[in-house]
């Protein structure tokens, strides 16, 4: 099913344009931020957002997937797509109650060091930890553009880290791996005890280094142990 993740609706000149984190396109790679062609159509049904494009594809947009950008989405006219003038109200009510499920569910499953991530292919949509605390804590999720190579960095937004451990991961962003896509870390802090990783994608992707990985399967979610603290983009070892 075609999917954007992270998605907004946007005006470019005039032009309402979804933009957000593709799954599933027939031409477009995996995970890739795109901006799609014109927004012919929009069409909300119960908690997704359906819309339909000067090319014909047709995009599914979870309403809690939302992620407003900066002042553009001020601007979109929603009476232009047939949306109802509380549609972003809805899409904020939404992401609030996902969070709260979303962290009641893990608590049963996850222990105080296990970090969560959702993913498309090699982007990290979202993250959580867990403290020694036993609570569970929104974890930041940024792109750090590098000279060479960019990576992602995920930390812990947690303020009383003295008493909760931290939480500190980054990862390069392998797209061209030999077999599949890959995220490979190469610093992991000792607050961070294990990974579980949820691959909301259509694509297998492997966490690891290159001299051994572990697959994360569409649709699964695998717990990841974390055994060794060293880290080296080359020599890595930790699974």
């Amino acid at each position: 099913m075609l999917t954007l993740f992270q998605w907004d609706l946007v005006l470019e000149q005039g032009v309402p344009l979804g933009v957000g984190i593709v799954s599933d396109h027939m031409r477009l790679a995996e995970g890739a931020n795109i901006h799609t062609s014109r927004i012919c159509r929009a069409e909300q049904a119960g908690d997704v957002l359906r819309i339909e494009t000067f090319s014909g594809s047709i995009y599914h947009l979870q309403m809690r997937e939302r992620s407003p950008r900066a002042h553009e989405a001020e601007t979109l006219d929603l009476e232009q797509l047939g949306l109802p003038a509380d549609f972003w109200a809805q899409c904020a009510r939404a992401s609030e109650e996902a969070s709260r499920t979303e962290k009641a569910e893990l608590r049963s499953r996850i222990s105080p060091g296990t970090l969560f991530m959702r993913i498309v292919s090699t982007s990290i949509l979202s993250a959580l930890w867990m403290g020694t605390d036993a609570q569970i804590h929104d974890a930041s999720v940024e792109i750090h553009s590098g000279m060479f190579q960019d990576s992602y960095l995920i930390r812990s937004t947690c303020r009383e880290t003295e008493k909760t451990g931290s939480a500190d991961i980054r990862f390069f962003a392998i797209p061209f791996f030999p077999a599949w896509a890959r995220l490979e870390p190469y610093h992991i802090s000792e607050g961070i005890k294990s990974l579980l990783v949820r691959n909301e994608g259509c694509t297998n992707i492997a966490v690891g280094s290159e001299s051994k990985n572990i697959l994360c399967l569409p649709g699964m979610t695998t717990s990841i142990p974390v055994r060794d603290q060293s880290y080296s983009s080359r020599q890595l070892k930790l699974f």
